[in-house]
């Protein structure tokens, strides 16, 4: 993976892990999160998700932080990521994943816009993670026989 492609990828994660914080926050105090139906399962196991309204009157199933891959640690450090064993029980992914390890930029000094890039979660090497916003209700489809398509709509 060539340096930039990987600082595009941590600046993205960085960027909907702030608008995550942003919803979650949001949610949190109004919303219910032992809902059942917002539990899914996944192929390693179950996790939990939060509904959140998106600002537009319409709201968003959020699944903050499945782990997709092995914490880099250990053996697995300077490796391609091993895929994370399967769970039991349920994970709660309501919460912000933690940030990758980087380091703080301060070039600009007091801008407000630095916590775009900046980490605004606790820093660990467990950060191979994967957050999954989904539409509700859920759009019918996802088949050979009846895809799904989906128009983005501010």
């Amino acid at each position: 993976m060539t340096t930039s492609r990987c600082c595009n990828l941590v600046w993205r994660s960085i960027v909907l892990l702030f608008i995550a914080q942003l919803y979650v926050t949001q949610a949190r105090q109004s919303r219910d999160i032992e809902d059942e139906s917002l539990i899914v399962q996944t192929t390693k196991g179950r996790v939990r998700g939060i509904t959140i309204p998106t600002g537009h009157g319409k709201e968003v199933d959020v699944f903050l932080g499945i782990p997709y891959a092995k914490p880099p640690v250990g053996k697995y450090r300077f490796r391609h990521p091993k895929p994370t064993d399967p769970w039991t029980g349920i994970i709660n992914a309501t919460e912000k994943p933690n940030s990758c390890f980087q380091i703080n930029d301060t070039q600009f000094g007091d801008f407000k816009g630095s916590t775009l890039w900046n980490a605004n979660s606790p820093l660990s090497e467990d950060c191979l993670t994967v957050s999954v916003w989904v539409p509700r209700p859920r759009p019918e489809g996802n088949t050979f026989t009846n895809p799904l398509s989906t128009d983005y709509k501010p």
